[in-house]
């Protein structure tokens, strides 16, 4: 049987993934300067620093950008991870105040 995790570990496990989505909301703000950044980058590692540098994110985040599929830049898309990151946001609100 497994256990359940303490409000403690969900509360870092929340922060892990929002911190993730908000970069990733970052790039559904500026596609084009995203896909300019990409497209100028000559290997992976230089492309995960120049978006690091353009967009000031982490490296995860950097990473979880370039993995994300071109999909998620639909509208309907765009909308769903917003909501997904404000529901994250409330969350993480009830659970430090536990």
């Amino acid at each position: 049987m497994a256990s359940e995790q303490t409000p403690a570990e969900r509360l870092q496990e929340l922060e892990y993934r929002l911190h993730i989505f908000e970069g990733l909301v970052r790039v559904l703000d500026d596609p084009h300067r995203f896909t300019d950044v990409v497209l100028s980058g000559t290997e992976m590692d230089d492309t995960v620093e120049a978006l690091q540098a353009a967009f000031g994110f982490s490296h995860i985040q950097a990473v979880a950008a370039l993995d994300m599929q071109f999909r998620r830049l639909s509208k309907r898309t765009q909308s769903l991870m917003r909501s997904d990151v404000e529901q994250m946001q409330l969350e993480r609100t009830r659970l430090s105040a536990s």
